[in-house]
């Protein structure tokens, strides 16, 4: 479901296909693609105009987080109750991955 910002109001219904189970979303305003996290570790891009989720790599998990970064064009990523975040490009590979202390 898509809502209008400014009131909350729904603006439209989106059925996606190609996707399991979704999870975490991020927009990304430079390709006008919502990124999306799918059964727990996979990482791919929704295009609303189509409302096809399109699969782009597998993840250390990102149910519950992921962000897209439009100041490096990357993503970061958390699997479900993790001390870590993983910063992936946008094609998938791996730039980092960062602890917190506990």
């Amino acid at each position: 479901m898509a809502v209008d910002p400014a009131d909350g109001s729904q603006i439209a219904i989106h059925h996606i296909t190609g996707a399991t189970s979704l999870g975490a979303l991020s927009w990304d305003s430079t390709r006008s693609l919502l990124w999306a996290c799918s059964g727990f570790v996979d990482v791919g891009t929704i295009d609303l105009s189509t409302d096809v989720f399109t699969y782009v790599y597998t993840s250390l998990g990102c149910f519950d987080g992921l962000a897209y970064d439009g100041t490096d064009d990357t993503l970061w990523s958390s699997h479900d109750v993790s001390s870590s975040i993983q910063n992936y490009s946008v094609t998938g590979t791996l730039n980092s991955t960062n602890h917190s202390a506990a």
